[in-house]
């Protein structure tokens, strides 16, 4: 009687485990950012701040909140039509709907200087995790947002407060940069601060221009101008009337990111006193890189 009982616990777990996995149907598995089923229950998400020199020797971001949406649905896939009915207006005042969920970030709140993260010196902004695909990410600003110029003056940059001071940022599949089968997502944002910062001389206003790119998805193009003391600007224009702007870095060096593969650029090089130098008909290559010959300035 007593090997009956000992013997009764481990036929009751096993017939459980055998319960429980036969319960573990397709539907139940969470997806990954393509759409498909995957096993891995959570995946972490790394978000990435990315930007381009400017004029200013410091520019601080004041970011309160990081969100994401994770979809919800089996049935819905990034890109699909049926994501064009999912508004920010709805967002703006409800946590989650029909297509989704809102999930906060793990992040430090507080102002973040941007041009720590320029020329390909991404800046971590957050993580979290995610089972299923992730369509949306939220950005919350606070009021503290300022620059620092080259005399060390502090100026103060005016957000547009109409809109909450909430951003979103819109995903496609090449957007994301996922490793390690499956179980690692990067999402890298660009904030183009040539369109960003407008000085209308007695203020700056600030509307920020965010972009997701990913380093997989998209290419680049970088390069070195000398001399390094001169104050050179580099556009980057393509045919569709895509233009941003940077300065050099101190050794010379500047790098675009997030250029749409296929596409044809062209590199306008300038300075004052300076002969203004074209290099044309460039085209990005998905997760490429085009290094250009070093750049000298002629007067």
């Amino acid at each position: 009687m007593k090997t009956i009982q000992s013997l009764r616990l481990p036929l009751l777990l096993s017939a459980s485990i055998i319960l429980f996995l036969s319960s573990c149907t397709k539907q139940d598995l969470p997806l990954v950012a393509d759409g498909s089923v995957d096993a891995v229950v959570q995946k972490e998400v790394s978000l990435f701040i990315s930007s381009t020199h400017t004029e200013y020797q410091q520019v601080f971001l004041d970011i309160q909140k990081l969100e994401i949406k994770e979809l919800t649905s089996p049935n819905l896939q990034l890109g699909d039509n049926q994501l064009i009915g999912d508004l920010n207006t709805d967002d703006m005042i409800q946590p989650n709907d029909e297509f989704g969920a809102w999930k906060s970030c793990i992040s430090a709140a507080g102002a973040t200087d941007l041009l720590s993260s320029a020329n390909g010196n991404d800046f971590l902004l957050g993580n979290v995790y995610a089972s299923n695909a992730i369509s949306k990410i939220r950005v919350t600003l606070g009021e503290n947002n300022y620059v620092i110029d080259h005399q060390g003056n502090r100026k103060p940059l005016l957000l547009d407060i109409s809109n909450e001071n909430s951003y979103y940022i819109n995903l496609m599949q090449d957007d994301l940069d996922v490793h390690s089968g499956n179980q690692r997502i990067d999402l890298h944002i660009d904030i183009d601060l040539y369109k960003s910062i407008i000085d209308n001389g007695s203020s700056l206003e600030f509307t920020p221009h965010f972009r997701p790119y990913s380093i997989s998805g998209y290419g680049e193009i970088k390069g070195n101008v000398v001399p390094v003391e001169v104050s050179t600007v580099i556009t980057v224009l393509d045919q569709n009337g895509f233009v941003t702007k940077s300065y050099p870095q101190s050794n010379g060096d500047f790098l675009f990111r997030g250029l749409h593969p296929d596409q044809v650029y062209t590199v306008k090089i300038e300075a004052n006193g300076y002969q203004t130098q074209f290099i044309e008909n460039l085209v990005a290559v998905k997760g490429g890189s085009i290094s250009l010959d070093p750049i000298i300035m002629v007067r």
